[in-house]
């Protein structure tokens, strides 16, 4: 029976470890975007189409977003939803041509763009780590307040 108990415990303590992981993940994620844009300019962009995205996992039907922005007088346009860490959070926001929407452009090379809603997609993640951070740190509690009454059943 001690080895049951055991290993509960090291799927409580897995649990808690996963949800920390996820909150960290997202903070961190917060950090480098913050360290990012904060050489950056910001400047309106224009909407010019959206057209369906083909990759693998794009099973909800989203949508590559694509703008023009005018920096120093030269014009660029952009797919919004990339690859990379700066992609558009097109799960929670939808775009219509014609819209205006903030960016932020590398002044260096105004070809890199980041957007305020490029950062949202890690809440879910974030909220999902917070959530099983706690159940496991409850679990955790109730074992360990049943082992020092002396109970040897599993938890309730």
């Amino acid at each position: 029976m001690e080895g049951y108990r055991k290993r509960g415990i090291a799927v409580i303590v897995f649990i808690m470890l996963m949800g920390l992981g996820f909150i960290v993940s997202y903070v961190v994620t917060r950090a480098q975007y913050a360290a990012l844009i904060a050489d950056y300019e910001m400047c309106e962009a224009v909407v010019t189409e959206t057209a369906p995205d083909f990759h693998p996992y794009n099973a909800a039907g989203l949508e590559d977003v694509y703008v023009v922005y005018t920096v120093d007088g030269t014009e660029y346009r952009r797919a919004l939803s990339t690859n990379t860490g700066l992609s558009f959070g097109k799960v929670i926001t939808n775009f219509e041509p014609g819209d205006r929407v903030t960016i932020y452009y590398n002044p260096k090379n105004p070809a890199e763009i980041a957007t305020p809603e490029s950062n949202k997609t890690g809440l879910f993640a974030a909220g999902f780590g917070l959530v099983a951070f706690v159940f496991g740190t409850t679990l955790f509690i109730i074992v360990i307040r049943n082992n020092r009454k002396g109970k040897t059943n599993s938890i309730p």
